[in-house]
């Protein structure tokens, strides 16, 4: 039985790292939902425990960017300079009101469903070309360093209180309203993911709010998914696979805002 259960678990963790690596969608929208909704962890583990899954993936990936130049660093650091105390305030916050059980069990629940609603709208969005590069511009037009910190600072408080959104907000802020080039997007979202995740994971870590057991399960599926779906990213109907997934995503944040656990 025990056996059984662990293999479900890395199919799940290939099928999530599978799909990370073929859409680009973050494993926060995919893998919180799956903890609470399949694994039934509270939510202020699964939280924890999508961090720290979120750091580990999103370094290796970063990492690799770094590598080929993909990356440019001044605007991780600015971002990076508003996102840190945002997510340790609203991470701390978060593991302040575990006693709470109104927040716990009825708050925070709705509050993450809230923003997987918002998540999948806005992968949907993309997918069929709403949101997209901005066109007739040839030249490069990144934030300010000013604007930088107060997009970090918003992306680390939703981080730091729901483990998802960050990413997609960054990708759909910068694509609709600066000209940035595509792979510097993608590595800049991924390092400035590993960031936004790595000091709100230690907070959740130190208080005990992350099953490592299970985290090691999930990676030992997702790592080679991840790498799969990254080597057919150029002949998979990505489109369709993304709006399946907003979809998936819609249904389990109306089900976290209705209260269903």
């Amino acid at each position: 039985m025990a056996l059984e259960l662990e293999l479900e678990i890395i199919g799940a963790g290939f099928l999530i790292g599978f799909l990370l690596g073929l859409t680009g969608i973050g494993g926060g929208a995919l893998m919180t939902p799956f903890l609470i909704l399949v694994m039934r962890l509270n939510t202020v583990t699964a939280i924890g425990t999508d961090l720290a899954f979120a750091f580990i993936t999103k370094s290796v990936s970063a990492i690799q960017h770094r590598r080929q130049k993909t990356v440019w660093l001044r605007p991780a650091f600015f971002i990076s300079l508003g996102s840190v105390p945002a997510s340790l305030a609203a991470s701390w916050f978060v593991v302040s009101q575990v006693h709470n059980s109104d927040w716990v069990e009825k708050i925070l629940p709705r509050l993450l469903g809230g923003m997987l609603i918002v998540v999948s709208l806005l992968v949907a969005a993309r997918a069929l070309g709403w949101i997209k590069a901005r066109g007739g511009e040839h030249r490069e037009r990144w934030p300010t360093w000013w604007q930088d910190i107060l997009l970090g600072a918003f992306m680390g408080a939703l981080i730091g209180l729901t483990s998802v959104g960050s990413g997609t907000m960054l990708v759909a802020v910068l694509l609709l309203f600066f000209v940035v080039p595509p792979e510097h997007l993608v590595g800049l979202n991924v390092l400035v993911g590993a960031v936004l995740a790595f000091f709100p994971a230690l907070t959740y870590a130190y208080h005990g709010f992350v099953n490592w057991g299970l985290l090691t399960q999930i990676l030992i599926g997702a790592i080679p998914g991840s790498i799969l779906g990254a080597r057919l990213v150029t002949k998979a109907p990505t489109k369709a696979i993304r709006l399946l997934l907003s979809a998936l995503v819609l249904l389990a944040g109306v089900r976290l805002l209705m209260g269903v656990v």
